[in-house]
């Protein structure tokens, strides 16, 4: 949870860094000028401290995010003038989510796809004889259906997804504790130590 803390702090502190910069109008020149030691390729938590550490440390950084900001600035006064950089929003905290939580597991239905779905093979009996049919040995996989696919050795919740964001916008930086018993590998040689290390890493 320390951990945690630390990081949302140090995220928040650069990103408040980051509004303060001036960028030069001719900013594809001087990009073109700048030597980076590091090329990070994402903006999210765990990189922007990264990167953080890398500068502080002497490092000489690029970091470039495809992604749109979903963080923004929000009026401090009534006549708008005042404002303040609200850092760390993500999709699971907009209002329409909080107020139906259920309905966001739509958004990440939306962005999945099976790895593999096996090819039908029940028979049409009200199908004409002389109607075309394919010889199923000789299909190739497209679709996601993969003919050599067993349906008993077929995965069927397995899916992935492509997409812009992820431990912050998506899964709003979620990290479940290992079950000691069953998934928590070993890190000392002690089990015992080991565990109380997890424990302080949590």
């Amino acid at each position: 949870m320390q951990r945690l803390l630390l990081l949302i702090m140090t995220l928040a502190h650069l990103r408040q860094d980051a509004s303060s910069i001036n960028i030069p109008k001719n900013n594809n020149a001087a990009l073109r000028d700048f030597i980076a030691d590091v090329f990070i390729a994402g903006s999210g938590p765990i990189w922007s401290t990264y990167a953080k550490l890398l500068v502080e440390a002497g490092f000489n950084v690029i970091m470039c995010e495809i992604g749109a900001a979903d963080s923004f600035r929000a009026a401090t006064t009534k006549d708008g003038k005042g404002e303040a950089f609200i850092p760390g929003a993500h999709k699971k905290n907009e209002i329409e989510y909080q107020k139906d939580i259920d309905r966001f597991v739509h958004v990440i239905n939306g962005a999945l796809s099976p790895v593999s779905v096996p090819v039908e093979k029940t028979t049409a009996d009200t199908l004409d004889p002389a109607a075309w049919n394919t010889d199923l040995t000789k299909l190739p996989v497209t679709n996601g259906k993969n003919p050599k696919q067993s349906v008993s050795g077929n995965l069927s919740g397995e899916s992935v997804t492509r997409g812009v964001g992820g431990m912050s916008t998506h899964w709003t930086c979620a990290t479940p504790r290992f079950h000691r018993e069953v998934e928590l590998p070993l890190i000392e040689k002690d089990e015992e130590k080991s565990f109380q290390e997890w424990q302080r890493l949590y």
